[in-house]
């Protein structure tokens, strides 16, 4: 029985984006003509809390993920196929690869991800009687920390080609742990390895079709945080041969509609990297040093994780005014006192209503009748209505969440929590 997001052990902040992601995998499944068969998907995005009422950015968004999905079970093929034995899925999320794949006999797979997602996804699999047709190894870690000493711990081989997927997860990383993942595969990463990354450009960061999106991102601590403006020179640092696949050309190669968000017509510059690279030269530990034109010999840079060393790198930091002024400041209620504390807190008004709908994802450009109108019409899905609520119990002490349904209205919010607030003589 699906127990409700939050609950110790279900996908949270990041890791709940696993969940819009395996959503989509399990619609695509129950196509006639899908492009990969999930069964475990839908399942697993049962048990963690289904997101219902996806906005129309996220069924957009959902186009992508098939693509990507197929895209990258392709890849990953290929390398097996061209000898590879070992698979590392890094921040692999809700992934089934292990299971719905078939891997060629000795394929050894590792799942790298959070500890509390590992256990929640190994509970639930065991339960569902599920068996992988490869030897599958999980490891609890963090990106941001140490993954690559328990991986190592747990058998993989440095010494022998390994096929690696960093599947919608850079964009998380700051610029600085970013390059230090993609320093550590190289390290780790014998000739004959191949690397399947996505990424997107600040272009794309920026279109005014994704502020709701990144603002609700922000609001789930999700926000994005990097992006890569030329991925074959950046790969080429860590000695990478890389490629990039424009998402129009795959649709079209796949026989689907170009996405809305992948399409030039409609976005222009923005882009979202899907690349695949080889490693087919010597190691390079670590980024790439500078070349001084003056004596032709290599430099060490002080700080070798800076954007000196990687200009392609670049910071989207959600909370920068320069990516989405609405978002510099995400508290709908600065300067109010922690009811927590027992102390007295400003009214619940209009304009903190307002404050609270830009902070998950309200298009800035909505109309003065915004209170009037239904989560739903707004675009404001369970997530975000969850946010809500939560944060309104963070600040005034009350709680609506059960009230806060898609055809509730912010209006009605506002006299509910007003009072709620009456009630308890606030």
């Amino acid at each position: 029985m699906p127990r409700p997001a939050g609950e110790p052990g279900l996908p949270t902040g990041v890791s709940r984006t696993a969940v819009v992601i395996a959503q989509a995998r399990e619609a695509e499944s129950a196509r006639p003509d899908r492009l990969f068969d999930d069964p475990l998907a839908g399942p697993l995005a049962g048990a963690a809390g289904r997101i219902a009422g996806i906005s129309e950015a996220g069924r957009r968004a959902g186009e992508h993920f098939v693509l990507r999905t197929r895209f990258f079970d392709d890849r990953l093929r290929e390398a097996v196929a061209a000898g590879a034995r070992q698979v590392v899925l890094l921040a692999a999320g809700l992934d089934t690869r292990a299971f719905r794949l078939d891997w060629p006999e000795g394929t050894r797979l590792f799942e790298v991800d959070l500890p509390g997602l590992v256990s929640f996804k190994e509970r639930e699999l065991a339960g569902r009687g599920a068996r992988p047709t490869c030897d599958r190894t999980v490891v609890p870690a963090d990106l941001s920390g140490d993954w690559s000493s328990p991986l190592l711990a747990a058998g993989l081989d440095p010494d022998e080609p390994i096929a690696w997927l960093i599947e919608g997860v850079l964009m998380y990383l700051t610029p600085r742990d970013g390059a230090r993942v993609l320093g550590r595969v190289s390290e780790l990463s014998a000739p004959g390895s191949r690397l399947a990354v996505e990424h997107v450009n600040r272009a794309y960061a920026e279109l005014p079709q994704m502020r709701p999106a990144m603002s609700r991102l922000t609001s789930t601590q999700a926000a994005w945080r990097s992006a890569v403006e030329d991925p074959e020179a950046w790969l080429a640092g860590y000695g990478w041969r890389a490629s990039v696949t424009h998402q129009a050309d795959l649709a079209r190669e796949l026989g689907r509609p170009v996405p809305a968000m992948a399409d030039p017509r409609a976005v222009g510059p923005a882009r979202i990297w899907l690349v695949d690279a080889l490693r087919d030269d010597g190691r390079h530990p670590g980024p790439p040093a500078r070349t001084s034109h003056d004596t032709g010999r290599h430099l060490r840079v002080v700080d070798p994780y800076s954007r000196d060393t990687h200009p392609h790198l670049r910071d989207t930091d959600p909370y920068s005014r320069d990516v989405d002024p609405h978002l510099r400041n995400t508290d709908p209620h600065p300067g109010d006192t922690d009811r927590r504390q027992g102390t007295t807190t400003m009214p619940f008004t209009d304009e903190n209503v307002r404050e609270l709908l830009l902070a998950v994802g309200l298009d800035p450009g909505t109309g003065d009748d915004a209170l009037e109108r239904s989560f739903d019409e707004l675009d404001l899905d369970s997530l975000a209505r969850v946010e809500i609520a939560t944060r309104i119990q963070d600040r005034f002490g009350v709680d609506v969440e059960e009230q806060l349904t898609a055809e509730a209205t912010p209006s009605l919010m506002r006299e509910l929590v007003t009072e709620r607030l009456a009630a308890t003589g606030a």
